[in-house]
């Protein structure tokens, strides 16, 4: 799984702030399977800071944006975003799989 971290209008990412990033971005795992990549994209504007990640998996590309006045806080609701996305895309997928298997009932009287 590859974590590509960009900061973008000269912004500058403390090397605290990247391995706090690492770590939370690795509970992704637990989510999903076969997680190819994942884009964490800061922006600092005027009085504020954008975040976006996206995220490429075998059978899920998901993307959030949020943005807030603490950059701490604009990546958790980021990653919060993307782990609600997971999560429903995962239940969707369990629930085809279940409705997909026939209800087999044995031929024999009880």
């Amino acid at each position: 799984m590859a974590i590509r971290i960009t900061a973008r209008n000269k912004m500058e990412v403390k090397p605290e702030f990247k391995t706090l990033i690492l770590k939370k971005c690795d509970r992704l795992a637990k989510h999903i399977e076969k997680i190819e990549s994942i884009e964490v994209i800061m922006q600092e504007e005027k009085f504020r800071y954008r975040v976006e990640i996206l995220v490429h998996a075998s059978h899920f590309n998901g993307a959030a944006l949020t943005e807030d006045t603490d950059l701490g806080a604009a990546f958790d609701n980021s990653l919060k975003r993307v782990e609600r996305q997971i999560t429903k895309q995962m239940k969707k997928r369990v629930d085809r799989a279940k409705r997909a298997k026939p209800n087999r009932k044995s031929g024999f009287d009880e």
